[in-house]
């Protein structure tokens, strides 16, 4: 993507994954999804994810502030 574009949520989730050192198994685990969807999310081929299954995944990757400000905004 272009440095102006806004990045997708599957960037942002495996970025927020990768910085907490979780693998996708342990952030399906900790956000109550499964891998599947962890998976399908983080290569954006699945559908724009609830914003209840947002909010666990950015609380089991440890997201505050701005940082979670954006990843919810991108869905």
């Amino acid at each position: 993507m272009g440095r102006d574009s806004p990045l997708s949520f599957g960037t942002l989730l495996r970025r927020a994954r990768r910085a907490a050192g979780l693998t996708q198994e342990e952030l399906a685990e900790r956000s109550s999804v499964s891998v599947r969807t962890v998976s399908d999310l983080e290569r954006d081929v699945a559908h724009t994810p609830h914003r209840d299954t947002v909010a666990l995944m950015a609380d089991a990757s440890g997201l505050a502030g701005d940082e979670r400000d954006r990843f919810e905004v991108t869905v």
